[in-house]
């Protein structure tokens, strides 16, 4: 698909100016330019279509300097944030891309490994190599072994015995959404051949939704999988009797659907949840996404930040997330929020709890 391919959807955008994406754009609640919103975007690639100007730097620091959420997508009956990562495709063809971007994809096809990292999963996770169900970690989770093995313990004690692949390459979703489309179907290969597996589970909710969407595998979040157990009564978890927020991660909940199974999996071990002023299919970003931490760190700090200020407003002191890029920047945005309004909402993730409550 192209730009152009997009034209309906923008033209009707553009004749409807309903304004409904500002609502929960978490760009433009920082920055308060509606140039940055979905409308903003959406007119700026009709005026290149109709051919009133070519794409410039400008533009590309627009097309940019977004988190790729969907917010826009869940107030709008068109699929806004496909047409933008169209667009960073065209940007790239241009010349127009980032060069953090472009060293972050070097990076990838060089190493596997969106840091740059050589990872030796195998000898890292060597008591994980003889499970029974193949599990993939994504260049987050990879890199962090204390985390991962608290996670393998967890699932070990719900009979779940995962497999980590003895040398696991990144999926290509950065490269993807980044708009190295060429770049990202190589990466997608090698991905492959490290990890030849049709039916695996998942830790990391974006490579979740790449590996289903865009290699049509049976990639299962591996939160959704506890839930299934959970709920047939496989697993009998214990009351931990505590007050929670949870944060929905966008890919996880918005663009996957998987939003009452990790709040079912909460109440199943006595936790009472808050729910932040939007939550659900209308959570707000933690900022993190599309790229950004490599370009704006600020930004996303602002964005996490103000995503930290909804949890303060619930009262409660822990905020529960299952994405481990929402995780690290909301713990950012939790100290940067205790300095402002003198309150401070731990941030922990779902395994940390499942790991109390199966004790």
């Amino acid at each position: 698909m192209s730009v152009e391919e997009h034209r309906k959807d923008i033209e009707t955008c553009f004749g409807t100016s309903c304004n409904f994406c500002e609502r929960n754009c978490p760009v433009y609640r920082i920055l308060r330019v509606k140039t940055y919103t979905c409308r903003g975007k959406n007119r700026a690639m009709l005026g290149m279509i109709d051919g009133h100007y070519d794409a410039t730097e400008r533009m590309a620091d627009v097309v940019y300097t977004c988190t790729l959420c969907g917010a826009c997508d869940v107030h709008c009956s068109m699929d806004n944030t496909d047409g933008f990562i169209e667009l960073r495709k065209e940007l790239v063809n241009k010349g127009l891309a980032r060069p953090e971007y472009k060293d972050a994809v070097e990076r990838i096809e060089e190493t596997g490994d969106v840091y740059g990292r050589n990872i030796d999963t195998s000898r890292l996770f060597e008591d994980a190599n003889d499970g029974e169900i193949p599990m993939y970690l994504g260049c987050q989770y990879k890199g962090n072994k204390n985390e991962v093995l608290d996670i393998i313990k967890v699932l070990a004690k719900m009979g779940i015995k995962v497999k980590i692949a003895d040398d696991e390459s990144c999926c290509g979703y950065i490269a993807h959404v980044l708009g190295y489309d060429d770049e990202a179907a190589d990466i997608v290969d090698k991905f492959k051949e490290a990890f030849p597996h049709e039916n695996f589970l998942t830790l990391c909710p974006s490579c979740t939704m790449f590996t289903q969407e865009a290699m049509a595998l049976n990639s299962v979040h591996t939160v959704k999988h506890v839930h299934d157990l959970v709920k047939s009564g496989k697993v009998k978890l214990k009351n931990l009797d505590m007050d929670v927020t949870y944060h929905d991660p966008c890919d996880l909940g918005r663009r996957m659907g998987i939003i009452e199974e990790p709040r079912e999996i909460l109440r199943a071990m006595g936790v009472r949840i808050h729910e932040m002023e939007n939550h659900g299919y209308f959570s707000m970003c933690c900022g993190a996404g599309g790229g950004m931490l490599i370009t704006d760190p600020e930004l996303v700090e602002d964005m996490a930040k103000q995503r930290m200020k909804q949890a303060i407003d619930t009262g409660v002191d822990i905020l529960v997330t299952a994405c481990p890029t929402c995780e690290s920047t909301l713990l950012t945005g939790s100290m940067l929020a205790r300095k402002e309004y003198k309150k401070r909402v731990k941030v922990m993730s779902i395994w940390e709890l499942l790991d109390e409550a199966l004790d």
